[in-house]
């Protein structure tokens, strides 16, 4: 159920016109990205699933999804994208391991199939080669984005920059270095089955991604739900626990203990496919006593 807000005037009408014209503009109306709230007697967290990248032409921004920025105290996202995190990672110690280049970790049929897809993508196969499978991943997907026209920053980018101009302190449920950290610890067999995803997909990845940021900006979390999650799952449980579920777990904690312990307004802006599912930080809150609702309500689902 939509939240009911007065009218504003005075300086909170014009911090809302800078704020929009800053994000080029409200969407049309059927861009409603889903936005859910959470509340306890003295706190109130607003949750938006974000997609991290998209196609230039993109227009997702919402009024509602502006008002409950501009209303919150913080900003919370997965990672600080001001600059100011302090945070720094060795991506090659992560994603090497001296004496065993990729050719070495994985089948000979999939490192043909490395081979194969790399240069369609334009990328050097001696670039791959040092590599762990799941940094081979990494890059093959985001070429492949590339390639299907997914090159501008998502909504996290957008409110990390918003945030600054507006002197809203900027919080992150986790690190870059924790964030690879995580793919750094699977098992070569998750590895392996995190590499043969995006080599599956390679070059029909904009009509997954089309089908799916369409459903995000629709705010279709059924589809979402059906395209995003069952990616993932079908990597198996491994690969599934620990990029949904232990994170989901974990953010949700974040989230009971700041509303717990303290009191306020807080942003909240993380991947889509953590605020859906049976696993989501909302099932986790719930856990913990904290209800969630929508405050948004797309129209149904969007036809296959």
């Amino acid at each position: 159920m939509c939240e009911r807000r007065t009218r504003r005037t005075g300086p909170f009408a014009r911090l809302a016109a800078t704020v929009a014209a800053l994000l080029a503009g409200l969407a049309p109306a059927f861009a409603e990205p889903a936005l859910w709230v959470a509340r306890d007697a003295d706190s109130t967290v607003y949750m938006f699933g974000t997609f991290h990248v998209l196609k230039p032409e993109a227009s997702w921004e919402s009024e509602a999804t502006l008002n409950a920025f501009l209303e919150s105290d913080e900003l919370w996202l997965e990672v600080n994208l001001t600059g100011s995190s302090g945070s720094s990672v060795n991506l090659m110690a992560l994603g090497t391991r001296p004496g065993q280049p990729l050719s070495a970790s994985i089948p000979a049929k999939d490192l043909e199939t490395v081979k194969t897809v790399a240069k369609s993508l334009a990328i050097p196969y001696p670039t791959l080669e040092p590599l762990r499978p799941w940094l081979a991943s990494v890059i093959i997907a985001r070429h492949d984005l590339k390639a299907a026209g997914y090159t501008s920053s998502g909504p996290d980018l957008a409110f990390a920059g918003l945030a600054t101009r507006t002197a809203k302190p900027v919080r992150a449920f986790e690190t870059p270095a924790s964030q690879f950290g995580m793919f750094a610890r699977l098992s070569p067999e998750a590895e392996l089955a995190v590499l043969r995803a995006s080599l599956d997909e390679a070059g029909e990845r904009s009509d997954y991604f089309d089908a799916v940021a369409a459903a995000w900006l629709a705010g279709d979390v059924e589809t979402l739900e059906t395209r995003a999650l069952d990616e993932i799952r079908a990597m198996g449980p491994e690969v599934y626990d620990t990029l949904v579920t232990d994170r989901n777990r974990a953010m949700a904690e974040t989230i009971r203990s700041f509303m717990q312990e303290g009191s306020g307004r807080h942003f909240v802006a993380v991947g889509a496919a953590h605020l859906i599912g049976p696993d989501s930080i909302q099932r986790f809150l719930a856990d913990a006593g904290i209800e969630s609702e929508r405050v948004n309500t797309p129209a149904g689902p969007l036809a296959p």
